[in-house]
């Protein structure tokens, strides 16, 4: 994830990257249905050769059902409020 100036855990970016990158996980609480759909099959290596599924391109919420599409495909979530993890690098 990109992390902003205003962000706690900001830094410059390091050499070669354009943004403050920042490693996180999305967590769902109590879930109760996962389904996960559709996706460009082989995920993307990123510039430390790690695997990278991409960025959110939409994120909704409909009461405790939460739709996450993205270059990874479509992921819909049954469950309890998401947290978010940071793992700043």
């Amino acid at each position: 994830m990109v992390l902003r100036e205003s962000h706690p855990d900001y830094r410059p970016p390091v050499a070669g990257e354009q943004y403050c990158y920042g490693r996180g996980r999305l967590c769902f609480a109590s879930v109760t249905a996962c389904e996960w759909t559709g996706g460009c099959g082989v995920p993307a290596t990123d510039a430390s050769d790690e695997e990278d599924l991409g960025s959110f391109d939409r994120f909704e919420v409909h009461g405790d059902r939460y739709t996450i599409e993205g270059d990874f495909g479509r992921i819909e979530v049954v469950a309890g409020p998401p947290s978010l993890e940071l793992m700043v690098r």
